[in-house]
């Protein structure tokens, strides 16, 4: 006679690969015992997340691939579930999310995420009970090769001696930082409420310039 005592299906043993999803069978006679192992198709086996190809600079954006198979190395069914998330390794968020499937197609599936600061995160990507994790490392934008430096007379619609700018930068400057940017420029000089106020460098009083403020460029 023959008994048989089945088993339910292993557990992985550890987070990224787990030993194949089985079903055994014990069954003896003659006082002997043998044992069957079934693998289960379609069981999530591994989970690997890929890396990024360098570092990301400040707004750029990357795209992760999260390959999903089963004990036979083969996809699992479209539609297995794959939960993402991402971990910054500082105080502030640098990696933001735009995108992401929440399932299987072909055994993969695919998150797209933008660099919001420098530093580094670390992204995960979950299907079952197995998981695997990618670290982005962001660096802070580079200026253009010959690109200028930005200056506060940008805010100024123009820059041009003898003629009128508008201030349009929501921070307040003063008269005098925006004369020290202005070539050929001799003063600048706004209506004010108790009339005209001029600035001509040293010896003459500075005054606020806040934004939408209408400015006249005296030439030299």
């Amino acid at each position: 006679t023959m008994q048989c005592r089945r088993q339910s299906p292993s557990p992985p043993s550890r987070p990224r690969r787990s030993q194949p999803a089985t079903t055994r069978s014990n069954c003896g006679t003659d006082g002997k015992t043998a044992t069957q192992t079934f693998t289960v198709i379609g069981a999530v086996d591994s989970v690997t997340l890929s890396e990024p190809s360098g570092v990301l600079q400040v707004d750029g954006t990357v795209t992760l691939t999260a390959t999903v198979r089963d004990a036979g190395g083969t996809p699992v069914p479209d539609g297995t579930p794959v939960e993402w998330s991402s971990q910054s390794t500082g105080d502030s968020t640098v990696l933001v999310r735009l995108s992401a499937d929440q399932v299987t197609t072909d055994g993969t599936a695919t998150a797209e995420y933008i660099a919001v600061a420098a530093g580094t995160a670390a992204v995960k990507a979950s299907a079952g009970d197995l998981a695997d994790v990618s670290l982005v490392s962001i660096a802070a934008a580079q200026a253009a090769p010959g690109a200028a430096a930005p200056r506060l007379s940008d805010g100024l619609t123009s820059r041009n001696a003898g003629s009128y700018a508008v201030w349009t930068d929501s921070a307040e400057t003063t008269a005098a930082a925006l004369l020290a940017e202005l070539a050929g420029v001799s003063a600048i000089i706004r209506a004010g409420p108790d009339g005209w106020l001029r600035y001509a460098g040293a010896g003459s009083a500075d005054f606020a310039v806040a934004r939408g403020a209408v400015l006249w460029l005296a030439a030299e």
